[in-house]
């Protein structure tokens, strides 16, 4: 069975009318695989096995919904990892970017599902201004609703494991 059947089984994709801006009648969530291992480390490899032709000396999972597949991604092939806060706390170090790291340092940025392509645009601005190069993101879905174009503006390489239109056309099957 594929990861698509077992993310629906799981509860990760949704039919109907969503809110606010969703302009197709599927939702793919990917965060309920938090409580599904096996079918987490599937999609982490998924994302893997296209992550890894891109040189990188670390990766980034996009809050909130990546940062479970990069971590788990990290750990089972010891690939360094930096996070990005959503927010600077007001004590501390007040960074917005966590993690062992040098300015320079090429970072590749896993994401869960790719729309417009806004919320990995907030986490590129982030690891760029803490000095990182990003020049690709990794997601397992891109919805083709403008993100890789959006993303390609701003000198970034989309790269998916399923489209939008790959995985309607595996639900239909």
């Amino acid at each position: 069975m594929t990861t698509i059947l077992k993310l629906q089984e799981a509860g990760g994709i949704y039919f109907g009318k969503f809110f606010p801006q969703e302009t197709h009648s599927l939702y793919v969530d990917l965060r309920p695989i938090v409580s599904y291992p096996s079918l987490l480390k599937e999609i982490s490899e998924e994302i893997w096995s296209v992550a890894k032709q891109y040189p990188s000396d670390l990766m980034c999972g996009v809050p909130y919904g990546a940062f479970a597949i990069a971590t788990s991604i990290s750990i089972t092939h010891e690939m360094p990892m930096v996070f990005r806060r959503k927010e600077a706390k007001n004590r501390g170090l007040a960074r917005m970017v966590e993690g062992d790291f040098t300015a320079g340092k090429r970072c590749v940025v896993i994401e869960d599902v790719v729309s417009s392509g806004k919320s990995v645009l907030e986490t590129i601005y982030d690891l760029r201004e803490a000095g990182l190069v990003v020049r690709d993101v990794i997601t397992w879905l891109n919805r083709e609703q403008g993100g890789e174009e959006n993303l390609r503006k701003e000198n970034i390489n989309l790269q998916s494991v399923y489209t939008l239109t790959e995985l309607t056309r595996a639900l239909n099957s």
